[in-house]
Protein backbone atom coordinates (compact mmCIF):
# COMPACT_ATOMS: atom_id res chain seq x y z
CA UNK A 1 0.00 0.00 0.00
CA UNK A 2 1.86 2.78 -1.24
CA UNK A 3 0.07 5.40 0.53
CA UNK A 4 1.60 3.98 4.09
CA UNK A 5 4.88 4.83 2.68
CA UNK A 6 4.03 9.01 1.26
CA UNK A 7 2.06 8.96 4.38
CA UNK A 8 5.72 8.93 6.11
CA UNK A 9 7.39 12.39 6.77
CA UNK A 10 10.68 10.43 6.55
CA UNK A 11 10.11 9.17 3.53
CA UNK A 12 7.86 11.29 1.45
CA UNK A 13 11.05 14.58 0.65
CA UNK A 14 13.90 11.14 0.65
CA UNK A 15 15.03 10.06 -2.42
CA UNK A 16 15.64 5.96 -2.26
CA UNK A 17 15.86 2.67 -3.56
CA UNK A 18 15.64 -1.02 -2.70
CA UNK A 19 14.23 -4.20 -3.37
CA UNK A 20 12.26 -5.22 -0.24
CA UNK A 21 11.16 -9.69 0.46
CA UNK A 22 8.33 -9.85 2.66
CA UNK A 23 6.63 -12.61 3.78
CA UNK A 24 2.75 -12.39 4.18
CA UNK A 25 0.44 -14.16 6.84
CA UNK A 26 -2.79 -15.61 5.39
CA UNK A 27 -4.47 -12.12 6.60
CA UNK A 28 -2.79 -10.00 4.44
CA UNK A 29 -0.79 -8.60 7.16
CA UNK A 30 3.29 -8.75 6.30
CA UNK A 31 4.89 -10.51 9.31
CA UNK A 32 8.41 -10.14 8.19
CA UNK A 33 10.61 -8.05 5.89
CA UNK A 34 14.26 -8.29 4.42
CA UNK A 35 16.16 -5.34 2.64
CA UNK A 36 18.23 -6.79 -0.09
CA UNK A 37 20.98 -4.60 0.35
CA UNK A 38 20.17 -0.83 1.77
CA UNK A 39 17.94 1.93 0.91
CA UNK A 40 20.72 4.67 1.05
CA UNK A 41 21.06 5.15 4.31
CA UNK A 42 20.51 3.52 8.08
CA UNK A 43 17.39 6.17 8.83
CA UNK A 44 15.66 5.35 5.58
CA UNK A 45 16.65 1.24 6.19
CA UNK A 46 14.76 1.75 9.35
CA UNK A 47 12.17 3.64 8.37
CA UNK A 48 11.09 1.39 5.41
CA UNK A 49 11.33 -1.69 7.75
CA UNK A 50 8.86 0.18 10.25
CA UNK A 51 6.38 1.09 7.79
CA UNK A 52 5.87 -2.29 6.22
CA UNK A 53 5.75 -3.92 9.29
CA UNK A 54 2.61 -2.01 10.02
CA UNK A 55 0.82 -2.73 6.85
CA UNK A 56 -1.34 -5.32 5.28
CA UNK A 57 -2.90 -5.05 2.23
CA UNK A 58 -6.20 -5.18 1.29
CA UNK A 59 -7.35 -8.47 0.30
CA UNK A 60 -5.91 -11.80 1.78
CA UNK A 61 -3.26 -13.03 -0.91
CA UNK A 62 -3.83 -16.22 -2.47
CA UNK A 63 -2.93 -19.21 -0.60
CA UNK A 64 -0.30 -20.53 -2.91
CA UNK A 65 1.58 -17.19 -3.55
CA UNK A 66 5.30 -18.39 -3.36
CA UNK A 67 6.95 -16.29 -0.63
CA UNK A 68 9.20 -14.19 -0.06
CA UNK A 69 7.43 -11.86 -2.90
CA UNK A 70 9.85 -9.22 -3.64
CA UNK A 71 9.13 -5.37 -4.16
CA UNK A 72 11.17 -2.65 -5.33
CA UNK A 73 10.91 0.71 -3.63
CA UNK A 74 11.84 3.71 -5.95
CA UNK A 75 11.52 6.86 -5.04
CA UNK A 76 12.18 10.38 -6.12
CA UNK A 77 13.17 13.21 -3.64
CA UNK A 78 10.47 15.82 -3.87
CA UNK A 79 10.98 19.54 -3.60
Amino acid sequence: RQERLLGNERLRFAGYRCVVKIWLAGSGSIERTELVGSCGSDEIDSTVRSVLADTSLRQSPPADLPQPVRIRLDSRRSG
